[in-house]
């Protein structure tokens, strides 16, 4: 049994089987699901009407207009539809690192992410990344699909460097139609390498949520005199935190607010994410009660 199952609390699962995920543009779908297309049909939701064509059912004929009109018309309605999500997972060295682990952290909530778009039918692809795209398990929406996501994410040790502008513009040329991408990533990247390719992602009509992966040791330095080692690089310096505790502090509020400024500044989701919260904190704003 992979191990995500056993850390996923069963009390968070049965309440997110009472949750949905809405995406509030319209997206285009193959199947059945709960989300808007473009295309219409004789399904959900009223829409428009149109002049009857032969063969159309009678059902959908609108009898009151007919009587006003003395004209056919029939109701256009909004399918609902799935859509396809890919979830960015950064396997970075820099997420191997806090208690718990934000590596650990962002596996836990790639998996929930998983069970909610699966169960209501929408299509996950999980792509893996560090300074290179590492794996990538194009969308399906079946359960053997969720079970192959929880492996990979059980499976993988974070190494290497990020680059997380290359594993955004790979999911953008896979993405065939208008969708969701999740990037759950600690973010440790200048922000002019990674903002334009959030926005790209963006412009292309698709919902973008980021969720930004912090230790509570990477916001709250310790007292005592300690060596930084960079795990991405393997540099390392001697400090005491006292000395440097208000310019770190400083910076790192000013690195965290210029991600989350332009995030709103391009319509993105952005989620600080602190690895002390509890993870339905974090998932459940985005959810809303199944109708």
């Amino acid at each position: 049994m992979p191990y995500l199952i056993v850390m996923i609390d069963p009390k968070i699962l049965f309440k997110l089987k009472k949750m949905e995920f809405r995406v509030k543009s319209l997206v285009e779908g193959k199947l059945v699901g709960i989300h808007r297309s473009p295309y219409h049909g004789f399904s959900v939701e009223f829409k428009e009407h149109r002049s009857y064509n032969p063969g159309d059912p009678l059902k959908y004929v609108d009898w009151k207009v007919y009587a006003r009109t003395d004209k056919f018309f029939v109701k256009l309605f909004e399918q609902e539809t799935n859509l396809t999500a890919w979830i960015l997972v950064d396997v970075s060295s820099s997420m191997d690192y806090g208690e718990p682990r934000k590596f650990d952290y962002a596996a836990t909530l790639a998996a929930l992410w998983s069970y909610l778009l699966i169960q209501q039918k929408d299509e996950v692809g999980l792509l893996l990344f560090s300074d290179k795209v590492l794996h990538e398990l194009p969308p399906s929406s079946t359960r053997r699909q969720l079970f192959k996501i929880f492996e990979l994410l059980d499976s993988f040790k974070p190494i290497g460097k990020t680059n997380i502008d290359q594993a955004l513009h790979k999911v953008s040329d896979n993405l065939t139609r208008k969708g969701v991408v999740i990037l759950i990533s600690d973010l440790w990247q200048p922000h002019e390498q990674v903002l334009p390719s959030l926005q790209l992602v963006r412009t292309k009509d698709n919902h973008m949520m980021v969720f930004h992966v912090i230790s509570n040791d990477e916001l709250v330095l310790p007292a005592e005199r300690l060596r930084f080692k960079d795990l991405e690089v393997n540099d390392e310096i001697l400090a005491n935190p006292t000395d440097i505790r208000d310019s770190y502090e400083r910076l790192l509020k000013a690195w965290i607010d210029e991600y989350r400024v332009n995030c709103l500044k391009y319509q993105i989701a952005y989620q600080f994410t602190p690895t002390y919260e509890p993870i339905e904190k974090i998932v459940l704003p985005f959810l809303s009660l199944r109708r």
